[in-house]
């Protein structure tokens, strides 16, 4: 993988990650598991990560927000998919799941529906059209081994729980925030 993003990426990427998780339905993903012993959210945080470091070592630009925000989504499904009422069909079912929740939650865009409904590309038949698209659907596979394997994803999660810890408990100081996820 490339050097670590720049200050301004690094603060764009957990602008849009802190944005989202405001929503107690965001931080619900935290309840459950999504591989191992890896939760859905901390999952989705590797994925929206890797994903869009991918994207800035390719060169790309312009559609950085959308990839975050697609990607911490894309498995935004609330449920434990390990209980068997849920089938063995979830790999099959839980983009639609999940991109209608977001679409219920957020005011989403074309290319985070995308994001999130093309993400088991080839379980989902139709494969990304978008770059960043494509770029989510592979890093959640990558992300996904990595879980099951147990291999660590890296510091970054310790640094990103530190920093966003902080400015939450900065806006509660300040008044600006009422939820108390930190």
């Amino acid at each position: 993988m490339p050097a670590q993003p720049t200050a301004n990426q690094t603060l764009l990427f957990e602008q849009c990650v802190f944005e989202l998780l405001q929503s107690s339905k965001v931080r619900k993903m935290d309840e459950y598991i999504q591989h191992g012993t890896t939760t859905t959210l901390t999952h989705s945080l590797a994925v929206a990560w890797y994903s869009y470091r991918l994207y800035l070592f390719l060169g790309l630009c312009g559609e950085e927000k959308q990839l975050i925000r697609g990607a911490l989504l894309h498995d935004f499904y609330l449920y434990d998919w390990h209980w068997p009422d849920h089938g063995r069909l979830h790999g099959f079912f839980h983009p639609a799941i999940a991109a209608k929740n977001a679409a219920e939650a957020f005011a989403i865009t074309d290319l985070e529906r995308e994001i999130i409904r093309k993400h088991m590309w080839p379980l989902t038949i139709l494969p990304p059209c978008r770059r960043a698209a494509a770029i989510v659907c592979l890093v959640d596979k990558l992300c996904s081994l990595a879980e099951v394997a147990r291999v660590p994803y890296g510091a970054f999660f310790f640094t990103l729980s530190q920093r966003v810890k902080l400015r939450c408990l900065r806006l509660r100081e300040a008044g600006h925030l009422a939820t108390p996820f930190c």
